[in-house]
C-alpha cells in the first residue's frame, strides 16, 4: 500500500464537475484520502493499492497536468494514513485570502534541497517556517525564523516582523511547498529577495533526513491519522490532543497545553 502526495496550480473551468468525478475514481479503486480542488488546481493525498493509485494518477490526473517530480511524492507508510475519501471544493487549494492575482511561481524562484541546505547555513540569508506555529513547535530547521501564525491567512499581519530581515535573501519552507507558492508573490510584492524550498520539507527530508549534517530538528507535521512522521518517514510520536484536537504528546497538547 502507497501514499501519494501531489499538488498542481492549472485552470480547472468546472471544478466541482471534476471533483466528482475523480471522488467516483477513486472510491472505485477503494483509495482513501483526500481530493481538493478550486479553479486555480489541486492538491491530493491518496493511499491505496500501488497498482490503483498509479492508474489514479497517470491517466487520471496526468491526463490534465504534468506529474512534476519535485511535488510528487511516493511512500509506503507503516500504518495507515486515511480511513476514509473526502472530496473537498474551494476557492484555493491552500487558503490564504491575499493571493487575489496569483499565478504559479516561475522556476527561478525553486531552489533544491541541496542549495537550501547550502544557503540557510549561509548569514547572507534567513530562513523562514510558513507553517502554522503549532506545526513548528513540533519541528523544524535550525535557526529558522518561525513566525506566530495560527493559520496561515495571518501571514501578511506578520510582515513587519520581516523588515529586519529586506537585506538578506528569504529561503521559505512548508511541509510540501504549497503554501511557499503563495507566498513568494506576496514577499515579492512587499519588496523581499525570496525563494522557497522546492517540494518543502519533505523533499529536504527525502535527501538529506538519515544524514548527520541535516539542518532538521524534530518531527514534522502532517495533515492525516499519523499527527507526525520521523526524519525516515515513521510514524513520529505526536497523537490527537483529546482536548483541542491539536498535536499532543507525553501528556502535553502545542496549542491548549493541556494533559
Amino acid at each position: 500500500m502507497d501514499l501519494i502526495n501531489f499538488y498542481s496550480f492549472f485552470p480547472i473551468k468546472e471544478p466541482k464537475k471534476l471533483g466528482h468525478e475523480w471522488y467516483d475514481d477513486a472510491q472505485g479503486l477503494n483509495l482513501t484520502g483526500t481530493i481538493l480542488i478550486a479553479q486555480e488546481g489541486i492538491n491530493l493525498a491518496l493511499y491505496g493499492e500501488k497498482e490503483k493509485l498509479s492508474y489514479f494518477f497517470n491517466e487520471k490526473v496526468g491526463s490534465l497536468t504534468e506529474l512534476e517530480p519535485a511535488v510528487f511524492r511516493r511512500k509506503s507508510p507503516s500504518v495507515c494514513p486515511y480511513r476514509k475519501l473526502k472530496l473537498k471544493i474551494r476557492n484555493e487549494i491552500v487558503t490564504s485570502g491575499f493571493s487575489e492575482n496569483f499565478h504559479a511561481n516561475s522556476e527561478q524562484e525553486y531552489i533544491s534541497p541541496e542549495s537550501f541546505h547550502s544557503l540557510a547555513l549561509s548569514d547572507s540569508c534567513i530562513a523562514i517556517d510558513m507553517r502554522n506555529d503549532y506545526e513548528s513547535q513540533i519541528g523544524s530547521f535550525r535557526n529558522s525564523l518561525i513566525l506566530p501564525m495560527n493559520e496561515f491567512t495571518e501571514l501578511p499581519n506578520h510582515l513587519e516582523n520581516l523588515v529586519k530581515h529586506r537585506n538578506k535573501h528569504i529561503l521559505t519552507f512548508c511541509t510540501g511547498g504549497v503554501r511557499c507558492e503563495k507566498t513568494i508573490p506576496l514577499l515579492k510584492k512587499n519588496g523581499f529577495q525570496v525563494s522557497q524550498l522546492h517540494g518543502g520539507i519533505l523533499n529536504y527530508l527525502e535527501k538529506y533526513g538519515e544524514r548527520k549534517d541535516s539542518l532538521w530538528e524534530g518531527e514534522c507535521f502532517v495533515f492525516d491519522d499519523r499527527v507526525s512522521i520521523t526524519s525516515r518517514f515513521e510514524r513520529g510520536s505526536y497523537e490527537w490532543c483529546p482536548a483541542c484536537g491539536q498535536p499532543f504528546r507525553n501528556g502535553k497538547c502545542v496549542v491548549c497545553k493541556g494533559s
